[in-house]
């Protein structure tokens, strides 16, 4: 049983890495290397973001006996996010707005999926298979 469509979930995931894409190849013409590079990083961290989160939360709800431990394991995801996110910055890796903009690849693949989702892909039920 799924809990949620994995269209959305694939429209989501087509939606991060075309805006990453799209943003990093602007970058790399308008401000060069680092700045693409930046942008990719932060898409990279972004995409997995999503991956990891919509993982544990269709564990959570999927499966009663192990919500405490998917639960856990969601606050561990944040932690280890936000270290390598504080990794990257703190060593200085990549630069603070590419970065950035790499990482607004996810609120922007949410608002991309769920647009693909709902009007620009019919289901199987309306094409009628």
């Amino acid at each position: 049983m799924k809990v949620v469509s994995q269209r959305l979930i694939g429209g989501i995931k087509a939606g991060i890495i075309l805006y990453t894409l799209a943003v990093a190849a602007a970058g790399y013409i308008l401000r060069g290397n680092a700045f693409g590079f930046g942008v990719l990083v932060g898409g990279a961290v972004g995409l997995l973001e999503f991956w990891a989160t919509a993982w544990l939360v269709e564990k959570i709800l999927l499966s009663p006996d192990s919500k405490v431990a998917a639960g856990i394991g969601l606050g561990m995801k944040s932690v280890l996010v936000l270290g390598l996110v504080g990794v990257l910055m703190g060593f200085k890796a990549v630069e603070f707005i590419p970065f950035l903009l790499g990482l607004l690849s996810l609120f922007f693949g949410i608002i991309m999926g769920a647009v693909i989702y709902f009007f620009l892909i019919p289901s199987r039920e309306e094409a009628g298979g």
